[in-house]
């Protein structure tokens, strides 16, 4: 098992080195002397900066976003819809708990076929129509946690969404070269997401068929399976 634990931590180690490489040429000195820097803009849209939350750094953005919450939370928090959607490395997801205020996934993300599959198990806790909380409970990534936060804009017509994340690979490398990893693609989320809102409510784009009831308004019930567990394997439509 050794050697494949550490087969996976290299692919790891490499898949954050490749992204941060073909997105910025200052790879080196120049990106951990800008490492602080409290705000950082993209293409004048998403806003990303590094918050303190005791003594981990979180790498956060935020975007707005031209529908109201109570329209884009149910995309936010249903993880169908990130599928080869908004995140085109998520492959599989497999629901082990399923709840109204929380949910436990077991998740698999797939770079490309040098590279091994990734692993984990994430919590998210819902308050529904406001935020997300979530953080790994195990897998390949050592720890990982963070939240999405839904703020209304100019009285509920609009959107101002925040997505922060803490990552901790587990591999000997500075934690500013993972953070400025997660800088690269944090800001590819966020558009994806604003385009796949975009799609479904202007060009009538299809709603991923699965669901978890925290994506449901009003949120009812809670289930678990022990037994069975829901396997989803990717559909490309």
């Amino acid at each position: 098992m050794k050697p494949i634990f550490s087969c996976l931590k290299l692919g790891i180690l490499l898949v954050i080195i490749f992204f941060i490489s073909i997105n910025n040429k200052l790879f080196c000195a120049d990106l951990k002397t800008n490492e602080n820097t409290l705000t950082q803009q993209y293409d004048n849209d998403v806003t990303v900066s590094l918050v303190e939350y005791g003594s981990k750094k979180f790498v956060t953005g935020s975007i707005m976003i031209n529908e109201p919450p109570k329209l884009i939370w149910p995309i936010v928090v249903n993880p169908f819809e990130y599928k080869d959607r908004i995140n085109e490395h998520l492959k599989d997801v497999e629901v082990e708990l399923d709840c109204n205020s929380k949910s436990i996934l077991k998740c698999m993300l797939e770079y490309c076929f040098i590279l091994p599959k990734i692993y984990y198990v994430v919590e998210s806790k819902y308050t529904p129509l406001k935020s997300v909380a979530f953080k790994s409970l195990s897998g390949t990534i050592k720890d990982f946690e963070g939240f999405w936060n839904i703020e209304p804009v100019n009285n509920g017509k609009f959107s101002l969404v925040t997505f922060s994340m803490y990552l901790e690979p587990g591999i000997p490398v500075p934690p500013w070269i993972v953070r400025q990893g997660v800088k690269m693609e944090l800001p590819k989320t966020l558009y994806s997401l604003r385009t796949r809102i975009y799609k479904i409510y202007n060009e009538h784009a299809k709603l991923a068929r699965r669901n978890i009831k925290a994506a449901l308004i009003p949120q009812e019930s809670c289930a678990v399976d022990n037994s069975v567990k829901i396997l989803v394997q990717a559909k490309v439509r």
